[in-house]
């Protein structure tokens, strides 16, 4: 198993054991889907729920990750996680979590307000994954959620899930 698969299935076994409430978006999701793409991150939607986000950042914590950058925009600022709280990470939408000792891609850590966590859930996957399961959007809430973004990684993302979809539904439908 490569490193970076150890990581991603280290975190996404501790979140599972714990039952915490979660989604891999971004480019895992699609890359699960058959997107060839690289991806650099591990995005992780949980509800905004205090108890969830302290649960997600002890885990993030035993995981080795010692540095915090704000998201989208990494070189915001740079600060220790042990400074970073549940309110912190409510505030700021989206939080990076680095090991910048090892040679492991960031956590990104995205606060998603309970009903639309609760929308994105709908018709959520569960991914077999190195003894453990990722847990992702259905293709289509994925696309729609890649279009929202906007940025042009995203809706090129949204273009090539589209085409993998008619390709799924012409295979089984015809």
């Amino acid at each position: 198993m490569l490193p970076e698969e150890k990581q991603i299935r280290d975190l996404l076994k501790r979140l599972n054991e714990r039952n915490i409430p979660h989604l891999a978006i971004g480019g895992i999701a699609a890359i699960l889907f058959g997107v060839e793409r690289p991806t650099y991150d591990i995005d992780i939607a949980v509800p905004d729920d205090a108890s969830m986000i302290e649960a997600v950042l002890d885990i993030i914590k035993r995981l080795g990750y010692v540095t915090v950058h704000k998201c989208p925009s990494p070189h915001d600022f740079l600060m220790g996680i042990d400074f970073v709280t549940a309110q912190f990470i409510k505030d700021k939408g989206c939080v990076e979590f680095r090991n910048e000792e090892k040679v492991y891609f960031p956590i990104d850590v995205l606060a998603v307000g309970k009903e639309k966590f609760e929308e994105i859930s709908g018709g959520k996957i569960e991914i077999p994954f190195h003894g453990t399961f990722i847990i992702c959007p259905n293709i289509d809430k994925l696309i729609e959620m890649k279009e929202e973004v906007g940025r042009p990684e995203d809706l090129e993302d949204a273009k090539k899930l589209r085409e993998i979809r008619d390709k799924l539904k012409n295979k089984y439908y015809e």
